[in-house]
């Protein structure tokens, strides 16, 4: 079950960073983070908190 809302959620990023045309590169810049833990989200490599969404709200 873990793994699945994981690769939900990291493919629900990828398709929101798509649709508004960023690169892995823009979307880590606008979100403060670096841009190796946004490719892990989108690959459901990195179990991202509740915390780290509210306080990198990805609409930055």
């Amino acid at each position: 079950m873990r793994a699945e809302i994981l690769d939900q959620f990291g493919k629900r990023v990828r398709d929101e960073r798509l649709q508004r045309g960023l690169s892995q590169e823009e979307l880590a810049e606008k979100a403060e983070l670096h841009r190796t833990y946004i490719r892990m989200i989108e690959r459901d490599q990195k179990n991202i908190t509740l915390i780290n969404i509210e306080v990198h709200n990805f609409e930055k």
